[in-house]
C-alpha cells in the first residue's frame, strides 16, 4: 500500500488492534504520529521537521545515519571505483 489514505485507513487500525511489542512498538508509535501529521491538509515546516526527527529515531537511526564503513554496500561501490566502474 502506497497511498496515505490506505495507510491511515488500513495499516494504522490493524496495528492499533494487534499491537507490536518491544522496539517495534516504539517505531510504530513514531510511524503513526508521522502518518497523523502527513494526513493534515497542510503540512507546515515544523511538521516536516518533526517527521524527519521521527524517521531518525526509528529503526535505530534509519538508513541515512549509516557511515560508509558501516554500510556493506559501500564495499562494492569502492571496489567498482577502483576498477573503473562496474562490469
Amino acid at each position: 500500500m502506497n497511498r496515505l489514505s490506505d495507510i491511515s485507513d488500513r495499516i494504522v487500525p490493524f496495528f492499533d488492534r494487534f499491537p507490536l511489542v518491544g522496539q517495534k512498538a516504539r517505531d510504530y508509535q513514531l510511524f503513526r504520529d508521522a502518518v497523523a501529521l502527513l494526513s493534515k491538509p497542510v503540512v507546515s515546516d515544523a511538521d516536516y521537521v518533526a517527521i524527519l526527527q521521527f524517521r531518525e529515531q526509528m529503526n535505530r537511526g534509519g538508513k541515512m545515519t549509516l557511515l560508509d564503513s558501516e554500510n556493506p554496500q559501500r564495499l562494492y561501490a569502492d571496489l567498482s571505483d577502483e576498477r573503473g566502474g562496474m562490469r
